[in-house]
This record gives structure tokens, sequence and C-alpha cells, in this order.
């Protein structure tokens, strides 16, 4: 196939243009690749820290509706943490499954330990809820109802008796149940013990009948047993109570484990974006310098292909102006140029068969001019010759003349 120069020319343009396409399309791939890589680690990691979130704003919410039950007794609030606790526990749900799919075994720990918390922190509250209502959510219902109407017939009793001693140690025993609703401290616990043992004994000392004796111990009784289970009521929640706190506390310190692992996680994948980012950046500038380099060297070798031969064709026309019809144009190209110099080539070999029949023409007009030279020579010293004897013959007549 003949490359001529147009062809050559659209070859390295076309492969300039090839490698620009070339590097442009790595270049592309390279970014493309980077920022899906970046968004995908970094989309996990954001879900992460807004799941973590939520279960964290779940749990501070329920543990307000906990503590407003515990101090209004209102059982509206109790709705209220179960239905937070289940949007904590769909949300750790849903941090476990992308745990799970990203192949996190330690971060699947966790948000299952979160899950466990979650129940048992439920269990504890619903526990604390019925033994709240056991004791009573107001001054009339549970054993707080019971105590009470326990203690106001123990009251009636004791105004039937009419004896200022009995009433006072009476009062002392409702101060100390009243100082032990209001600080639930153990040691009014023993003071309501006290009190009770004091006006049982003085059951034997004051005078009374023996029906109000009966009503007097049987009341006592009833006060005591209402109060001692209240008191048990108390020390249950007050266990449970601590169950839920260590429960909260626990999802508390997992999820701000999972929020600080989510953010040195999202720093370090910016991190090695851009780290990653920066090689790439530089392979693509190696390979742009690269292809630069090849395109110049192409483009030099193109040049050199065309400049060369016609410089060497120009030298030699301008020798052949001169009259050196010797040039051989040494160009075998397979293009335009070399059609050129076969073309100058043929038109010098052409000038030296002209030139050369030019001299042999001139040659025989040359030995043709000496020829007729010769012959004119001849015929002067013929002509010469003639004069003489005419001149001779004129004398000889002019002395025949004369004499």
């Amino acid at each position: 196939m003949k490359w001529t120069i147009s062809k050559k020319l659209f070859a390295g343009f076309g492969t300039v243009l090839a490698l620009l396409v070339v590097v442009a399309a790595l270049g592309f791939m390279t970014t493309k690749r980077t920022i899906h890589g970046y968004e995908e680690m970094m989309n996990v990691e954001v879900k992460i820290t807004e799941h973590s979130a939520n279960v964290d704003r779940s749990l501070w919410k329920a543990r307000r509706w906990e503590k407003d039950f515990l101090l209004r007794d209102d059982i509206k609030y109790v709705d209220n943490v179960k239905e937070d606790i289940a949007d904590l526990k769909k949300e750790a749900t849903q941090l476990l499954e992308i745990e799970k799919a990203q192949g996190n075994l330690a971060g699947a720990k966790d948000a299952q330990e979160i899950l466990d918390a979650s129940g048992k922190y439920l269990t504890a509250f619903n526990q604390i809820v019925d033994a709240k209502v056991a004791i009573g959510l107001d001054a009339k219902s549970g054993l707080r109802g019971t105590f009470r109407n326990a203690a106001h017939d123990l009251e009636a009793v004791i105004n039937e008796i009419d004896d200022n001693e009995y009433m006072v140690d009476y009062l002392m025993l409702r101060r100390h149940e009243k100082d032990y609703l209001l600080r639930r401290a153990d040691k009014y616990i023993k003071k309501v013990h006290a009190s009770l043992d004091e006006m049982k004994d003085m059951a034997d000392r004051v005078k009374m009948s023996s029906a109000q004796k009966a009503l007097m111990a049987k009341y006592l009784d009833v006060y005591q047993q209402t109060f001692d289970a209240l008191t048990k009521q108390d020390a249950v929640v007050g266990k449970l109570g601590s169950v839920v706190s260590e429960s909260a506390t626990k999802i508390a310190g997992l999820v701000q484990a999972k929020i600080d692992e989510a953010d040195k996680k999202m720093k370090e994948v910016s991190a090695h974006t851009s780290k990653s980012a920066n090689s790439k950046n530089m392979i693509a500038g190696i390979v742009s310098f690269i292809a630069v380099v090849i395109g110049v060297v192409f483009a030099w070798f193109i040049a050199r292909m065309i400049s060369v031969p016609m410089i060497i064709g120009a030298k030699a026309a301008q020798k052949i102006s001169e009259g050196d019809l010797s040039q051989h144009i040494d160009v075998t190209q397979n293009d335009e140029i070399g059609d050129l110099a076969n073309a100058l080539n043929y038109m010098v070999q052409n000038l030296r068969q002209t030139m050369g029949k030019i001299n042999d023409a001139a040659e025989q007009v040359a030995s043709g001019s000496e020829e007729i030279s010769a012959s004119a020579e001849n015929l002067s010293q013929a002509a010469t010759e003639q004069a003489a004897s005419l001149e001779e013959t004129s004398a000889a007549v002019e002395e025949l003349n004369s004499s």
C-alpha cells in the first residue's frame, strides 16, 4: 500500500488524538471510580451515623418519659416509652443489617448488644410499671390505698379510745410514713417499725375494750404488712431502676462508640480517597507525559520523513539549475516526494540524453565547417594562380603591341 503524505499526516494526528482520548478516558474512569468508591463508603458511614444518632435520640426520649412516669405516677407515659424503645429497636435492626452487609462482625456485635440492652431495658421498665401499679399510682390505689385505709381505720379506733399519748404515737407513725414516701430512705422504714412496735406495746397499757384492742391489733398488722409490702416493691423498683439505668448507659456508650467509629472511618475514607486521587492523578500525569512524548516523537518522525527528502531534492534541483546534470536524488519513499524525486531523476536523465545528442550534432557541424573551409582555400589558391596567369598574358600582349 502506498503511504501518501496525507495518510502519514492522518496517521500521525490520529495517533496523537488516540493517545489523548486514551488519557482522557483513563482520567475520566479513574475519577469516576474514585468518586463512586468514596460515595459508597461515605454513604455507609453516614447511614451508620444517622441510625446511631436515631438510636440515641429514641433512647433519651424514652428516658424522659420514664422519668416523667416515675415522678408523676401517670400511666400515659408508659406507652410513650414503649413507642420510643420500638423506634430504637427498629433503628438498631437497620444498623445491624448494614454492619452484616459490610462484613463488619465487630460492628454487628455492637448493634446486637444495643438490641439486647434495649430489650432488657424495656423488660425492666415494664416490671417497674407493674411494681408501681402494685404500690399504687395515687393515694387511693394499690398498697398505698390499702395502708391508707388501714391508717384511717387505726385513727378511728384511737379517736374512740381518746388517748393523747396513743394519738401522738400514731401521728409520729404517719410522719415517718410520709418521710419514707418522700425520701425512700431505709432509716424511715426502721422508724415506722419502731413506732408500730411502740403502739403494739401501748395496747396493753392503755385502757380500752377487748373489741377495741382486737381492732387495734388487726389494723396495726394490716398497716405493717401493707407498708412492708410497699417497701419491698420499692426495693424491687430500685433494683429494676438500676437495671434500666445500666441498660440505658450501655446503649448510650455503644451508640457513642458507633458514632465515633463512623466519624473516624469517614476521616480515613477521606484521607484514603485523597491519597488515591493524588496517586491516580500522578499516574494520569505520567501517562499524559508519555503520550505527549510519543506524539512529539511521532510528529518529528513524520516531519523528518517529509522535510529531509525535500531538502535533498531542493539541493539537487539547485545544482541541476546550475548545469550539473550528474545529480541523482537518492530518495526511495513510496509517497508523493518519492514520485517527485523519481520524476526529477527521469528529467535529469532525459536532459543528459538531449545534451548528448546536441553535442554529437555540434561535432558534425564543426566537421562540415572544416571541409568547407578547406574547399574555400583551394578555390582561393586557384583564383590566385589564374590571376597570375592573366597578368603574365597581359604583359605578353603589351610586349607584342610595343614591338
